[in-house]
């Protein structure tokens, strides 16, 4: 055998052509996250949480590359509740939900929520995944709507007896 049937050739150059496009996608995509989406995230998130004083938080890590982050978190705080683990008096703490913009590996963001907790009365924190965008798709309009429902999450949490 020395050379690919044109059938074959023509079946190999479409997956490879296919796969070279999504390689440069990636890098795209994640250009575009290091340039403009994820400051533009922050500074909103920023607006959000000065314009609307509460106890949250906007973080993001730095040093970090093709795996980052911006989230708007909720404060721990005490929870008001105070229980008995080993014979000793436990002050149970409140971790914050939170609304994360993460990276994903092929520089798509995925949008969650993270669920509140309190140590030892609640679960875990947990993760439900709202949305998987494109880095060019991220708008004020989008962000405004993910912080509203992200508020919405949160109140039906506070509001819930789970």
């Amino acid at each position: 055998m020395e050379d690919l049937s044109n059938n074959n050739a023509i079946l190999v150059k479409k997956a490879f052509d296919e796969y070279v496009d999504s390689v440069n996608k990636v890098d795209v995509r994640r250009k575009l996250w290091e340039n403009e989406t994820k400051d533009r995230i922050y500074q909103f998130l920023q607006l959000i949480k000065n314009r609307f004083n509460y106890r949250w938080e906007v973080r993001h890590p730095e040093g970090i590359a093709n795996n980052q982050y911006v989230l708007l978190e909720v404060e721990t705080m005490y929870s008001g509740i105070c229980t008995f683990k080993d014979s000793k008096l436990i002050e149970c703490m409140k971790y914050g939900g939170r609304l994360v913009y993460e990276q994903y590996y092929n520089g798509k963001i995925c949008v969650s929520f993270v669920y509140p907790f309190i140590e030892i009365v609640t679960d875990t924190q947990k993760k439900v995944e709202i949305a998987v965008l494109e880095p060019s798709d991220i708008t004020d309009d989008i962000l405004s709507g993910h912080v509203a429902d992200f508020l919405r999450f949160m109140t039906a949490w506070e509001n819930s007896i789970k």
